[in-house]
């Protein structure tokens, strides 16, 4: 887990590891899941992404994240 910080604050290693762990993390979760729910012809993915809309110090790599996947 890699920890608050602003912008700035990030280097390259740990900011591919931030989008890794979450992002990447939250889209290979939905392809295990999809090719059951395929199969039932039935299902739902709910992801729930916390406190994207409310603006925070240090949350911006947090945001981001969240605001990529919503989209």
């Amino acid at each position: 887990m890699i920890g608050r910080g602003d912008f700035f604050s990030f280097d390259d290693v740990k900011w591919a590891k931030l989008f890794d762990d979450k992002l990447n993390g939250t889209a290979r979760c939905i392809r295990l899941a999809a090719p059951l729910m395929r199969q039932r012809r039935w299902g739902r993915i709910i992801n729930v992404l916390g406190g994207a809309r409310a603006s925070r110090a240090g949350a911006v790599p947090v945001g981001l994240n969240n605001a990529a996947f919503s989209n």
